[in-house]
């Protein structure tokens, strides 16, 4: 029976052996190198900080199941819900900066919108995270009924101008509020806002023609564009969209403002960064497929290739708009 001697003395011969190799490891190994040779070494954890089956929801499992079929390893879905996205986002926050969990949603309204509307948010949205990339990009579209005499931007700016205050839009989100207060400022419009408190209620006065015009979602656009319900005349930001690609952006008709939602992958702060790097890569290569473009063509969702530097400039681009956006929609902090 062994006393345990011949286990120690393969555990010492190993020891030595190790470090008499030691000297021959590349001095160029750092402990990035390192930790990007094993990455990942275990299951991976992409929070999605909304309730299953929303939109974010499909957002975040859509991209960790082509994370999953890519770097060959588990990868879950966390629904840490609560405080509008807030709990979810300060818990990636919070986690061990090793690439095991990653932030997957809607990263302008998370990090750029809302620390704007709260007087305080639990989390830094620079400083507490590492960038990886953009994902998804998601437009509003000025949208008028379906019947309306309305062809053109030009045509509704004429009638909303001879109507005065006794023309109106509707409000749903603070994006749609944002959008029309752009609209209403740039040709200095009198419309007054009907607030309402979902879309399908809003589309109904839409289409009977009480009310003028509101800014809504590509997504549910596309749906209703489909169902003869209302004619969209513009975009919201300075680009076209791949759902609309007739439909002139708002910097051709003359609104100012680039609103569109952009949905973003972020890591803890000080995740080393040649893990921060083969995420990047990895997800840029899901943004870029035709399975991704196709999947969410149907919402209304364009792909939105870029990197950890683009988004940074994104991020702190928007967080100062938004503080102008939010100021000129004269929406009160929380």
């Amino acid at each position: 029976m062994s006393d345990g001697s011949d286990a120690f003395d393969i555990s010492r011969r190993r020891l030595l052996g190790f470090a008499a190799a030691a000297p021959l490891i590349p001095s160029s190994w750092s402990v990035g190198a390192l930790a990007e040779e094993a990455y990942p070494a275990k299951t991976i954890n992409v929070v999605s900080p909304f309730p299953p089956a929303t939109g974010a929801d499909v957002v975040a499992r859509y991209f960790a199941d082509q994370l999953a079929k890519r770097l060959g390893k588990t990868v879950i879905v966390e629904n840490k819900v609560g405080a509008d996205g807030l709990i979810g986002t300060q818990a990636v926050a919070l986690a061990k900066a090793d690439g095991h969990t990653i932030l997957v949603g809607p990263g302008q309204s998370l990090l750029a919108v809302t620390p704007n509307l709260l007087k305080s948010v639990p989390f830094d949205p620079v400083k507490d995270f590492q960038s990886i990339t953009t994902l998804l990009g998601l437009q509003m579209m000025l949208a008028v009924s379906a019947t309306s005499p309305y062809k053109t931007v030009a045509e509704l700016t004429a009638s909303l101008k001879a109507k005065g205050d006794k023309a109106s839009f509707a409000s749903f989100n603070n994006s749609g509020l944002v959008c029309s207060e752009l609209y209403r400022s740039a040709f200095s419009l009198n419309a007054v806002e009907v607030k309402y408190r979902d879309p399908s209620t809003a589309l109904n006065d839409i289409k009977s023609g009480s009310i003028d015009f509101m800014h809504v979602s590509a997504g549910f656009a596309a749906g209703w564009v489909s169902a003869g319900h209302v004619r969209v005349l513009a975009t919201s930001s300075a680009r076209r969209s791949s759902a609309f690609p007739d439909v002139p952006s708002a910097k051709e008709v003359g609104i100012p403002g680039d609103v569109e939602s952009w949905f973003s992958a972020h890591v803890p702060a000080h995740t080393p960064t040649p893990v921060v790097d083969k995420l990047e890569a990895v997800f840029n290569d899901i943004v870029g497929s035709q399975a991704t473009k196709d999947f969410f063509a149907p919402q209304g969702m364009d792909p939105l290739p870029g990197n950890r530097r683009t988004l940074d400039e994104l991020l702190a681009r928007d967080l100062k708009v938004w503080a102008e956006y939010i100021k000129l929609a004269r929406i009160e902090k929380k």
